[in-house]
């Protein structure tokens, strides 16, 4: 009876020390792309050509949130007489997690016409929390920070 109540003990106590963050960054196989690949599109409305776009993965991994990460990088932009109309130079980007495919920080640059947007969200899986914070246009600083559930 000792040595069955001392097993379910030491099980009990090992328990307390295995790791959590399985739960939170389950392991998902990646194969469809890899550091340092580029796509380039065209972008058309009907038979007309009214830009382009490129998607960029960083030849580096970066470290964020004490995670290794692929840097993905898009881009897209009007091209020709569409730009008299209404220019469009946009920049989005996110840091995801190379083994569980989980995006922990993003960020998107739209430059459409005269609307402006800066912008960072930050991920918070274990908390299920995403911090939103935008660029002043005029100060230049982050300063409108909000918090979503995610």
């Amino acid at each position: 009876m000792r040595r069955l109540s001392t097993s379910i003990f030491l099980v009990i106590v090992l328990a307390g020390f295995t790791d959590v963050s399985q739960k939170v960054y389950p392991v998902v196989l990646n194969k469809n792309f890899g550091p340092g690949e580029i796509i380039n599109y065209g972008v058309s409305f009907g038979i007309f050509t009214v830009g382009h776009a490129t998607t960029r993965v960083a030849k580096k991994i970066f470290t964020v949130n004490a995670r290794p990460c692929y840097k993905i990088d898009g881009f897209g932009s009007t091209i020709g007489l569409i730009e008299w109309l209404s220019k469009v130079d946009d920049q989005w980007g996110a840091y995801v997690d190379t083994a569980a495919f989980v995006t922990h920080l993003s960020y998107r640059k739209i430059k459409e016409g005269r609307y402006r947007r800066d912008e960072i969200v930050t991920f918070d899986h274990e908390n299920s929390k995403a911090e939103v914070k935008v660029k002043n246009k005029k100060t230049g600083v982050y300063d409108q920070i909000n918090y979503y559930p995610v």
